[in-house]
C-alpha cells in the first residue's frame, strides 16, 4: 500500500500525443460522478 504522500509539481505545457491538441484543449476534465461511472461500468465489465 502506499504512504498517503502526495506529490505536485508545475506543468508549463500539455500535449495530447494522439490528436496534437496542446495547453487546455489537451486536458479533460474529470468530475467525481464521472470518475465513479466508470469505475462502476469496469467493475461490472469485470464480473462477467
Amino acid at each position: 500500500m502506499g504512504d498517503g504522500k502526495i506529490f505536485a509539481q508545475p506543468i508549463e505545457r500539455v500535449i495530447r500525443i494522439r490528436t496534437g491538441e496542446a495547453d487546455t484543449a489537451a486536458l479533460t476534465p474529470v468530475t467525481a460522478g464521472a470518475a465513479q461511472k466508470q469505475a462502476l461500468q469496469e467493475a461490472l465489465a469485470g464480473a462477467r
